[in-house]
């Protein structure tokens, strides 16, 4: 769940605030390694049966998830992130 921002404002030290195209750039990284995307930010079926915009899905992996693993590297990331590996 990604987007494209301009710079937030906020005070709150734990949002990173910096204006970026990260939607941009994560759909541009999936096309140039021929990954096929089924939808962005919303299952493409879901305008048929409801009007929330948060995407549809079976399963959601999220580093912020209870019991998904995760890697702490500080010179990676001020932020833990999902162990792939794991």
């Amino acid at each position: 769940m990604r987007s494209d921002s301009n710079i937030v404002d906020t005070s709150d030290p734990n949002i990173f605030n910096e204006a970026g195209q990260y939607l941009t750039d994560a759909v541009n990284w999936f096309k140039e390694n021929d990954i096929p995307l089924y939808g962005i930010n919303k299952n493409p079926t879901q305008d048929s049966w409801t009007s929330s915009p948060k995407a549809y899905g079976q399963i959601y992996v999220d580093d912020a998830g209870i019991n998904c693993p995760v890697i702490y590297d500080p010179t990676i990331s001020s932020r833990p992130f999902v162990d792939w590996v794991e």
